[in-house]
């Protein structure tokens, strides 16, 4: 445009005659042990970055797989998630898999995930197991993969309805929210109506409360009475270890 002839990545313009970014990757302080001035961590054979931003998971290696577990047991074999040596994830469809046959359930998770993985913006989640964090902390951007696991199945709140919650809230302050007032608010709706969106439940994303080892969860119906109560009880630790449905 105008003579510039660079091509623009959003996060950066190349330069095809130099064969070089114009400026560093805004995002260079995450991948410190990488030059700031590559592309896909030098590696573009295997790598795709097409907007220069990532969902990135931090943690060991066990709570990492147990995170990508719970993604890929949603989805239901028809796409797969994965992660790089970085922690950067991928969604890539399955082969052989017709999408189509998706339940709605299994649409929604790739949805959500589809849009914090491949969607604008950089968001890095820190996998815990076992800590006194429970299930997740916006204000350090860490989830707790093990109380998350220990929640289960169920038709209202299952172990990937709050990994998905999680994740698209960590995203959204992280990202499209960063800086804005009553953020983590907004998030924590957005995301509720993201469960709703699995289950077919929705489940009070206010009104929430501890008492006595146990995590008490409004079911509300569609006048926003109270239809059921989900009770998540937790041990001293503040470790998830089991759910009343």
């Amino acid at each position: 445009m105008h003579g510039l002839d660079t091509y623009d990545y959003g996060a950066r313009q190349h330069d095809p005659i130099l064969a070089r970014w114009d400026r560093m990757d805004p995002l260079c302080e995450k991948y410190y042990n990488i030059s700031p001035y590559v592309y896909c961590a030098n590696n573009p054979v295997k790598y795709i970055d097409e907007h220069g931003d990532s969902l990135s998971l931090s943690g060991s290696e066990d709570d990492v797989n147990l995170t990508l577990r719970v993604y890929n047991q949603g989805l239901g074999g028809y796409y797969s998630v994965n992660a790089d040596n970085n922690g950067i994830l991928s969604l890539s469809a399955v082969e052989g898999k017709n999408e189509r046959e998706m339940s709605s359930s299994q649409k929604a998770i790739y949805d959500v995930l589809n849009r914090v993985i491949n969607g604008k913006g950089m968001a890095t989640i820190k996998i815990e197991n076992g800590t006194n964090i429970l299930i997740g902390d916006i204000n350090s951007f860490t989830i707790d993969i093990g109380d998350i696991n220990a929640i289960g199945t169920g038709s209202d709140i299952s172990s990937i309805s709050v990994l998905a919650h999680e994740t698209y809230e960590e995203y959204l302050v992280q990202t499209s929210m960063k800086g804005k007032t009553e953020s983590i608010i907004n998030a924590h709706e957005k995301a509720s109506g993201v469960e709703r969106l699995i289950t077919g439940s929705y489940l009070d994303p206010l009104d929430r409360s501890i008492s006595n080892g146990k995590m008490r969860i409004s079911v509300l119906g569609p006048n926003n009475d109270i239809k059921k109560t989900v009770y998540i009880h937790i041990d001293k630790s503040n470790n998830v270890i089991g759910v009343t449905r």
